[in-house]
């Protein structure tokens, strides 16, 4: 499926591999853990909005979208700030 351009694998590091539907109109973000790995999804419609703005502006066929945050996550935070 990867081959045929159905999903994509997406790599966080670390060895933490995602596979996900390739395709338009799936413009999501994910946050990283960079401590436990834990990934969240995040589907927002400003995202979206912000690559139409930015493809229109200057004036570009955006062809893949990657948002990606990474940092700690509220559990590993809350432990580094116990140790």
């Amino acid at each position: 499926m990867k081959e045929l351009g159905i999903i994509v694998e997406r790599d966080f590091g670390g060895g933490r591999t995602r596979f996900e539907p390739s395709g338009r109109g799936l413009t999501h973000a994910h946050l990283v853990c960079r401590q436990c790995g834990k990934v969240l999804e995040l589907k927002d419609r400003a995202i979206e909005s912000f690559w139409k703005k930015a493809a229109k502006k200057y004036r570009f066929e955006v062809s893949r979208k990657v948002v990606e945050g990474y940092g700690l996550c509220a559990e590993c935070e809350r432990k580094t700030r116990n140790n």
